[in-house]
C-alpha cells in the first residue's frame, strides 16, 4: 500500500515537473528567446502543373490516340461477333453480350499491350520522344483527312473515289496505332519525370524535418537549462508555485530529482 502510494506520489510530481517546464516554454522562455524555424512543410505537386505545356499536349495526345485506335479496334471485333451470331441465325441478345466482351477483351489484349510496350519504353527514356515517324503520320492522316473531305465539291470518277477511301482507311488505323505506341513513351516518360520530382520533394522534406527536429531538441535543452535557474522551477525553495500551494521554503519533498527534460539521442539505422 505503501509503495502504490509512493508511487502515485512520484507520477504526480513528474506529471507537475513536465507540466512546470512546458508551461515555462510556452509562455515564458518563447518570449525571452524565440524558436526562430518554422515547422517544414511538404510542397505538393500535381501532375498537369508540374509538366508543363509540352508534355501535356504530348500526354493529350498519347491519350487521345489509344482512344481512336480503341474504337477501330473494339469496333472491329464487335462487329465481326455480330456477323457471326447472324450468320450462324443465334439470338440478338447472344450476339449483344458476345460482341461486347469481344469489344472489351479486344481492348486489354492489343490496346493494351501497346500501351504497356509505350510506357514501359519511355520510363527507360531520359526526354519526350519527338518521333519524325509520328510526325509524318500526323502530317499523312491530316492531309488526307483534308482531301477526303475536299471531294465533294470536286467530280472524279468511282475508281479514284476506291483508291482514295482504300489509302485514308489504311493511313487512319496505321496511325491510329502508331500513334498510341508512340504516344504512350511519352506518357512513361512525364510519369517518370513527375515521380522523381516527387521523391525529390519527399527526401528534401524529411531532411528538413530532421534538422528542424535537432534544432528544436537544442531549443528546448537550452529553455530547460533556464528553467532550472528561475524561479518558475517547481523545484526550488523559492519557487513561485511553491508559495502559491502554502509550502514553505523550508519544507521538503521526499522525491528524488529529476532532469524534467532529456534530450533523446538519435537511434542509428541499424538498431531501428
Amino acid at each position: 500500500m505503501a509503495e502504490e502510494q509512493n508511487s502515485n506520489i512520484y507520477n504526480d510530481q513528474t506529471l507537475d515537473d513536465k507540466n512546470s517546464l512546458t508551461a515555462y516554454l510556452d509562455n515564458i522562455y518563447t518570449n525571452i528567446n524565440p524558436f526562430p524555424y518554422a515547422r517544414p512543410q511538404l510542397k505538393e505537386v500535381t501532375f498537369w502543373k508540374f509538366s508543363g505545356v509540352k508534355t501535356a499536349i504530348f500526354v493529350m495526345q498519347a491519350i487521345g490516340a489509344a482512344i481512336l485506335s480503341a474504337i477501330r479496334t473494339g469496333g472491329l471485333f464487335l462487329i465481326i461477333e455480330l456477323l457471326l451470331i447472324i450468320k450462324f441465325g443465334l439470338p440478338d441478345y447472344v450476339g449483344n453480350v458476345f460482341g461486347y466482351v469481344s469489344m472489351f477483351a479486344a481492348l486489354f489484349t492489343f490496346e493494351g499491350f501497346l500501351l504497356a510496350k509505350g510506357i514501359s519504353e519511355g520510363e527507360k527514356s531520359n526526354d519526350l520522344n519527338e518521333s519524325n515517324i509520328a510526325l509524318w503520320i500526323s502530317f499523312i492522316v491530316t492531309v488526307g483527312a483534308g482531301i477526303f473531305s475536299g471531294l465533294g465539291i470536286v467530280k472524279i470518277g468511282s475508281d479514284v473515289e476506291y483508291w482514295i477511301d482504300l489509302l485514308l482507311a489504311i493511313a487512319s488505323a496505321v496511325g491510329a496505332s502508331g500513334m498510341t505506341y508512340f504516344g504512350s513513351q511519352n506518357i512513361g516518360f512525364a510519369f517518370k519525370k513527375f515521380n522523381d520530382k516527387k521523391d525529390e520533394l519527399d527526401n528534401i522534406y524529411r531532411k528538413q524535418c530532421e534538422d528542424y527536429n535537432i534544432l528544436l531538441a537544442t531549443w528546448k535543452s537550452e529553455g530547460a537549462e533556464e528553467y532550472n535557474k528561475s524561479r518558475y522551477n517547481n523545484r526550488r525553495k523559492d519557487s513561485f508555485y511553491n508559495f502559491q500551494n502554502g509550502i514553505s521554503k523550508n519544507q521538503k519533498i521526499e522525491i528524488p530529482v529529476q532532469n524534467p527534460f532529456i534530450v533523446e539521442q538519435k537511434i542509428p539505422k541499424n538498431e531501428k
